[in-house]
């Protein structure tokens, strides 16, 4: 992951700069298809070279479940019910797949293939409802100032 939060030394981030670089972030990961990780073998002259190309698929799980780390002390009420639901639905997708050690193991039923795509449309339903907390609770909106100009501007409105 590059570095996109900062830009030089005298910018300085809060806890929303973050969460909205994070999102878009998300929202950079969703626009590739969603691939499983695969070893893809460059030929060239004499040698091969053996370059894996990441799953697409766990890297927006693991962005969205790191979004919801960083977002939980804020969730509100609504939110907090809708990430217990997403829990229990975890819960049972994994219970449906898992061997009786608790592991999910790639075999011939292509159980973890179903498994992970199961739960990557879980994770877009909790995407969305991060996306409508941040919504609720005015991560969205930002101002800007020009130099010159005596006042802010609303992005989302008028003049402040």
């Amino acid at each position: 992951m590059s570095n996109d939060y900062f830009t030089s030394k005298e910018d300085k981030l809060d806890f929303k700069q973050i969460c909205l670089g994070h999102y878009k972030r998300i929202l950079e990961i969703t626009t590739t298809e969603f691939t499983g990780g695969y070893w893809n073998y460059i030929y060239s002259a004499n040698t091969t070279n053996k370059q894996y190309v990441t799953d697409k698929r766990q890297e927006f799980i693991q962005a969205v479940e790191s979004l919801t780390n960083a977002l939980f002390p804020h969730f509100d009420e609504k939110m907090m019910e809708d990430y217990n639901d997403y829990l229990e639905k975890q819960k049972v997708l994994h219970k449906r797949y898992a061997d009786d050690d608790g592991f999910i193991r790639d075999g011939d039923d292509g159980k973890k293939v179903k498994h992970s795509i199961e739960k990557l449309d879980l994770m877009k339903e909790l995407f969305r409802k991060l996306s409508c907390l941040m919504y609720r609770l005015d991560y969205f909106k930002g101002a800007t100032y020009h130099e010159g100009d005596d006042d802010m501007i609303d992005v989302d409105g008028g003049e402040k």
